[in-house]
């Protein structure tokens, strides 16, 4: 007997999907697709915005207080520009001083000292033969001029020297030669003045002929007291005013700069010294009185101020300072002449003074 096999043959299940999560994934995607993101809302700039806001204001009669940004306020907004010119006027100028003759300081000592004769010798006729010749013995005496000496300083703190600009020792050391200057010329003048011989009547301006007469003849009597005219002519401001407008018969300047051709001079109104007919006359603000004389009558000696320094530790400050002396030399007096009213008595007891 024969096995026969019999093949059976399951018929295959059917095959299932589950479609739902692609349909839902699908459905996901349309929505996406339907939808758009709205877009970015932009940004204004701030000129932008401000005209806006402006605008704004001005439709709606919105206008806002704002605050007031003042440069009172912001001190630290508008740093200092400084000058390196330092605003100030001394009148350092030297009137007399300089038109005057000049004489060495000593090397040693404070004063200077010059023989003075005090009794000529005498030559006279000779008379008859075999009697005796004139004769006269020759005397001197000495006359001393003694130094007067000027001296100022300041201790200025360090803190200030190391921060200051300019630089204030630099500021003080020329504010002091400055004052030296004008406190010795003014003392200077006034010491002249002073020791003098008064003409016994003030400058006559009246007119030119006057005033041109006057100095002439002053003059005159100081080259014989001296061997030298007076061609110096020191004078006060009121002076020097009346001289350079003193005007012809027609009103016109005599010392006009311009058309000058025929005068014995000629300045402008802001030049304070004019050459009249030989004899230099200028403006000296110092003088009390007006003055005349020659550079061998009046002379002055100085010891130029020197500067000083050195460093205070204790108050931690630097002392600076200057230190000079002048010598006043009215050689001859009698070739220095003022013009005032004053007599000689008077003006030896002021001298004396």
């Amino acid at each position: 007997m024969s096995d026969t096999t019999t093949e059976v043959r399951e018929e295959a299940a059917p095959l299932v999907v589950d479609l739902a999560p692609i349909n839902t994934r699908i459905d996901q995607l349309e929505a996406r697709m339907s939808h758009r993101e709205p877009p970015p809302t932009r940004r204004l700039g701030v000129l932008e915005a401000f005209g806006e806001q402006l605008r704004d204001a001005v439709q709606h009669r919105q206008i806002r207080a704002l605050a007031d940004v003042l440069s009172s306020g912001n001190a630290g907004l508008l740093p200092p520009s400084w000058s390196s010119e330092v605003v100030g006027f001394i009148d350092s100028t030297r009137y007399l001083f300089p038109r005057t003759g000049t004489v060495s300081f000593p090397s040693t000592g404070y004063s200077i000292t010059f023989p003075k004769i005090t009794q000529n010798t005498l030559v006279a006729a000779r008379g008859t033969e075999k009697t005796d010749i004139p004769s006269r013995a020759l005397t001197t005496a000495s006359t001393p001029y003694t130094a007067v000496w000027y001296a100022g300083g300041d201790d200025i703190a360090l803190e200030l020297i190391e921060q200051s600009s300019p630089s204030v020792i630099a500021v003080v050391v020329e504010n002091l030669f400055q004052q030296y200057a004008q406190v010795t010329d003014k003392a200077f003048t006034l010491a002249s003045e002073t020791a003098a011989t008064p003409v016994g009547a003030v400058l006559d301006f009246t007119s030119y002929k006057t005033f041109a007469s006057q100095i002439l003849v002053t003059s005159e009597a100081i080259r014989a007291a001296t061997g030298a005219p007076g061609d110096r002519l020191s004078l006060t401001p009121a002076s020097w005013g009346k001289l350079v407008t003193l005007v012809d018969a027609d009103g016109r300047r005599i010392l006009s700069s311009s058309n000058s051709s025929n005068s014995d001079g000629s300045v402008n109104l802001v030049t304070p010294q004019v050459d009249v007919g030989g004899i230099s006359a200028f403006l000296n603000v110092n003088a009390v009185e007006d003055m005349q004389y020659n550079e061998k009558s009046l002379r002055k000696a100085e010891k130029p101020p020197l500067q000083v320094q050195s460093t205070n530790v204790t108050k931690m400050g630097q002392d600076v300072g200057i230190l000079g002396a002048i010598i006043t030399l009215p050689i001859y007096p009698g070739g220095i002449r003022v013009y005032s009213l004053t007599t000689a008595e008077d003006q030896s007891a002021r001298a004396k003074k």
